[in-house]
């Protein structure tokens, strides 16, 4: 159900005894290292939810230039995996302890670290030793920051929304991951409705919010209710789904289920604590437990991390998407997945691969759309009027650079800007020649060319998603002859480079013939 969907919903639903996951000490798979190319196969969940694909097909979303905020019980951010460190530099780049009211963020009780993992862990192995078979995993998006916000109930999150609410703009936070725990916090208090206004700010500011949905089906029966933040109108619920794409049979479903993610035996790096002399403590307070890789995970928890991963991906594409529109792009990409308990009932299980290919159609603007098809991006045509072309609300998105054509139908001079003032770098402007070879870069300032008659072709690429839309303008420059060449070269058979790159050497030669399609944005 989407969040419009439930605006007109009642959101008063809870199960005050609704459980969210203690990991139990359980045998531990190796250490984290780094992965290596060749032909290990990647952990089960990545194969189940296209992470795979996504990598293959989109190596530069990495979630570079994001910062997810986790609201959880703190991350061990001394693991290699995840960064090694705390602060500005660091995969953990900032954060506060709500608990305490410290700035020490570190885990001390394991489920935050696994959530951090999964959201942007560095590329590392399993080492199977049970299996013999060694597989890969990686975070979502492993090049996005992190801010943890460590808390341990309903009152303490209010106060990390407000962090984020005050912080979001000068650190870029586009998604939170929220986990209020209902058991496992003795001195918590679990009320949710106590953070509904900024659970309502944060929809406005433009920031996504995943949640898990809970766990209990088994325990209190089928259709057990999903209480509050799942049910509010303003946060996104993830439901939990088994390696071989069935419903786990622990996840609550119904009302407040948007979208199903892994969540039985899941792969991750954890937080481990050391088992003291009456066993494991609520807590482990002196840090003296140690982060490895694990398959054994249960709960919700883990598909709404794999939910919020993946929506930083989706903001990298597009900051400007919003909630709703993200909460659309995953539901409507999923793949879907039948309810046993209600038959005829489904829901649509992550595909990460098939999220990030709607997420451009939806981001597009509509003159790239036009061109756009599913094996090539042709040069969108633009035309002179009164000796101008003036477009606006035009967007480059990350890997899908942008070309025009325009003929010009004598010799002049034109000037040629692109009018952006977003905070990303500015984005790589080349003029081609009807040769397809280089002309020359435009800069913030704008640059003027010499022009005979004939058809030439404007590229834009950028390193990073543009914040907002660019404008482009391509106007005669009076008083000002021009001494061209006309080109006798035919321009029906270019095409603009193919490649995502960010960078467009002066010496690059473009070869009509080599190509058989024409390439745009």
């Amino acid at each position: 159900m989407s969040y419009l969907d439930r605006l007109s919903a009642s959101i008063n639903h809870s199960v005050a005894t609704a459980r969210f996951e203690p990991l139990e000490a359980r045998q531990l798979l190796s250490g984290a290292t780094p992965f290596k190319v060749g032909s290990t196969p990647w952990v089960p969940y990545a194969l189940l939810i296209h992470q795979d694909e996504a990598a293959i097909n989109y190596p530069y979303l990495t979630g570079a230039g994001q910062t997810i905020a986790e609201v959880d019980r703190g991350i061990d951010y001394r693991a290699s995996v995840l960064g090694g460190g705390f602060g500005s530099g660091f995969k953990i780049a900032t954060g506060y302890n709500f608990r305490d009211l410290s700035k020490n963020t570190l885990d001390d009780f394991g489920h935050g670290t696994g959530v951090a993992g999964i959201l942007a862990a560095e590329p590392y192995t399993t080492n199977d030793i049970f299996t013999g078979v060694t597989e890969k995993g990686q975070g979502l998006a492993p090049g996005a920051k992190i801010a943890s916000l460590k808390q341990e109930g309903s009152d303490q999150i209010k106060a990390a929304m407000d962090w984020v609410i005050l912080y979001h703009h000068k650190l870029n936070i586009q998604v939170l991951n929220l986990t209020d725990f209902v058991t496992n916090v003795p001195n918590g208090v679990y009320h949710p409705s106590v953070y509904a206004s900024e659970l309502k700010t944060l929809h406005d500011l433009n920031i996504f919010v995943s949640t898990p949905v809970g766990n209990g089906e088994v325990q209190f029966g089928p259709n057990a209710p999903i209480s509050l933040p799942a049910t509010s109108p303003y946060v996104f619920g993830a439901g939990g789904v088994n390696q071989d794409d069935t419903i786990w049979n622990d996840s609550l479903r119904g009302f407040g289920l948007d979208l199903l993610g892994p969540s039985h035996n899941v792969t991750m790096p954890y937080y481990v604590k050391n088992p003291n002399a009456n066993g494991y403590n609520q807590y482990d307070d002196n840090y003296t437990g140690s982060t490895s890789i694990v398959n054994y995970a249960l709960g919700t928890s883990w598909a709404s991390a794999h939910v919020s991963g993946t929506a930083a991906l989706l903001k990298q594409v597009d900051p400007t998407l919003t909630p709703d529109q993200i909460s659309q792009i995953l539901t409507q990409s999923g793949d879907p997945v039948a309810d046993p308990e209600n038959p005829g009932t489904f829901y649509p299980r992550l595909n990460v691969n098939a999220a990030i290919g709607l997420a451009y159609t939806t981001a597009e603007d509509p003159i790239s759309n036009q061109y756009h098809n599913t094996r090539n991006r042709r040069a969108a045509p633009l035309v002179f009027k009164k000796g101008s072309i003036v477009k606006s609300g035009l967007k480059l998105l990350i890997g899908r650079p942008d070309a025009y054509s325009f003929t010009v139908p004598d010799t002049r001079t034109l000037n040629v800007s692109v009018q952006y003032a977003g905070e990303s770098p500015f984005p790589s402007v080349t003029v081609y020649n009807p040769a397809g070879k280089v002309m020359g870069t435009v800069g913030s300032k704008g640059a003027s060319f010499a022009f005979s008659p004939g058809t030439y072709y404007l590229y834009l690429e950028s390193p990073a998603s543009l914040i907002g839309s660019y404008g482009l303008t391509i106007a005669t420059v009076v008083g000002k002859a021009a001494k061209a060449t006309p080109q006798a070269v035919s321009a029906t058979n270019y095409t603009p480079p193919t490649q995502t790159s960010a960078s467009n050497g002066s010496n690059d030669v473009l070869h009509p013939k080599k190509y058989e399609s024409v390439f745009a944005g």
